[in-house]
């Protein structure tokens, strides 16, 4: 990805021009620190779904939500969406693609 913008206060670097986002910079171990077991895991098979398709870049800045709960149920579904969701239309609405609430891990 070439960065267009860089945020000053953070040093990440970002496809567009002022893009919004929250500055923060914490080491997953600590983020997940003293969380409940199967919660690492189900983030851990999400992440490693995720790997499999490649860096991800959405000239929309387009937000997929879906809540899991398990690591198994990053299933071959999950593992689609995660593949497909760059080429989605911005037209489409995210519950036809079967996404719900926010991500909750």
């Amino acid at each position: 990805m070439q960065a267009l913008w860089t945020c000053p206060k953070c040093g990440r670097a970002f496809a567009n021009r002022n893009q919004f986002h929250f500055c923060s910079n914490v080491r997953l171990d600590d983020h997940f620190a003293g969380r409940d077991p199967q919660v690492i895991a189900t983030f851990d098979a999400l992440l490693a779904a995720a790997k499999k398709s490649g860096p991800v870049i959405s000239p929309r800045n387009q937000v997929h939500l879906f809540r899991l709960h398990d690591p198994s149920e990053v299933d071959d579904e999950v593992e689609r969406w995660l593949h497909e969701a760059p080429t989605q239309s911005a037209s489409r609405s995210t519950s036809s693609l079967g996404f719900g609430e926010a991500a909750q891990l």
